[in-house]
């Protein structure tokens, strides 16, 4: 059986909402859809993790943007539908979007090709999780550290620090320390109450 991939959508009409609906059941990828009429609505949902896409509506706020930013979740793409002329900041908020003089064919191929990427991520993760030297200096890179302070503290030479972030970067598929922080918590690598403590 096909891996279940789960879809918000989130500030849609119910018109364009349930047209998304059919042409995405007519998709080669086994879709369960969730509705949300705001993004505040999404924040509160209990299983937001399982997510593995959104679509958002253009015509959301800052407040609705800066909602959406919040919600953690590794590899979750967002997909904008352009029915509008948005702001700035929502192009930087989504991974790809869609038109409302988009085609089927056209919407099916952009939304499958996210989920796939969505999926090898996770895939990828799964089978090259980090080493116990690569935590470490994700932790220490999680509270501040900076290249020459980590390498002080594990007493290794400043360009194996730099080896190491390398990796955890091409492990993760994330490249800001934010988002390694983001990363590291939510899938529970490090406890961002602990006290750190490798020296």
């Amino acid at each position: 059986m096909k891996k279940l991939n789960y879809i918000a959508l989130v500030s849609v009409s119910v018109i364009i909402g349930e047209g998304l609906q059919a042409i995405l059941n007519k998709t080669k990828s086994n879709i369960k859809i969730f509705f949300f009429n705001d993004s505040q609505e999404l924040e509160n949902y209990a299983n937001k993790s399982v997510l593995n896409l959104i679509i958002i509506n253009s015509d959301i706020s800052e407040d609705d943007i800066k909602t959406i930013q919040k919600i953690n979740i590794p590899n979750l793409k967002i997909i904008g539908l352009i029915s509008n002329s948005p702001n700035r900041t929502f192009y930087s908020l989504i991974d790809n979007k869609i038109y409302l003089n988009d085609n089927p064919s056209k919407i099916i191929e952009i939304i499958e090709t996210c989920l796939s990427n969505s999926n090898k991520s996770k895939e990828k993760f799964s089978k090259n999780n980090l080493s116990k030297r690569e935590t470490e200096i994700l932790k220490l890179l999680v509270i501040g550290k900076s290249n020459k302070e980590i390498a002080n503290i594990l007493y290794v030479s400043i360009h194996t620090v730099i080896s190491h972030r390398k990796n955890i970067t091409s492990k993760l598929g994330i490249k800001s320390t934010a988002a390694m922080a983001i990363f590291a918590v939510a899938n529970n690598l490090i406890d961002i109450n602990e006290d750190i403590d490798l020296i």
